[in-house]
């Protein structure tokens, strides 16, 4: 990981004149080299410190492909996996804990702002509320 983020950040960043002026994402430039670097790993084939590499369908996409009448049958996981992080998903994607800990750690040193990340959580669950409301099967 710090090699694939190291490579992103010098050669996809760095070399083009650094912040606001690279023309390529560090991060997919960074997913990129590692992939083509390491594909037995990055693809699931092997096995490393006792985790199984897996590509597979995500939480929302097994709800999204369940039956209405079911939409959390597909999944085998639950809230308390969810929470702490065991679901599949890339990394950074899937722990709430690590989300707060890191939005915490954010507002202690200042870095950002209660008011700008309230506002983004009001916003998403009342965008989130509306569209629930207006949901229908035809624009599933």
């Amino acid at each position: 990981m710090a090699l694939g983020i190291s490579f992103g950040i010098i050669f996809a960043k760095e070399a083009f004149g650094g912040v606001g002026r690279n023309f390529m994402n560090p991060a997919l430039v960074a997913r990129a080299f590692l992939f083509f670097a390491y594909p037995s790993r990055m693809s699931g084939d092997a096995v490393w410190v006792g985790v199984d590499g897996l590509s597979s369908a995500t939480a929302l996409a097994k709800v999204a492909a369940a039956p209405a009448d079911a939409p959390l049958s597909g999944l085998n996981f639950s809230w308390a996996d969810a929470f702490l992080g065991t679901i599949p998903g890339s990394m950074g994607e899937t722990s709430v804990v690590a989300c707060l800990l890191g939005a915490i750690f954010l507002l202690i040193c200042g870095i950002a702002s209660w008011r700008i990340m309230l506002a983004m959580l009001l916003g998403g669950l009342g965008l989130g509320l509306v569209f629930q409301l207006i949901a229908s099967p035809t624009n599933a």
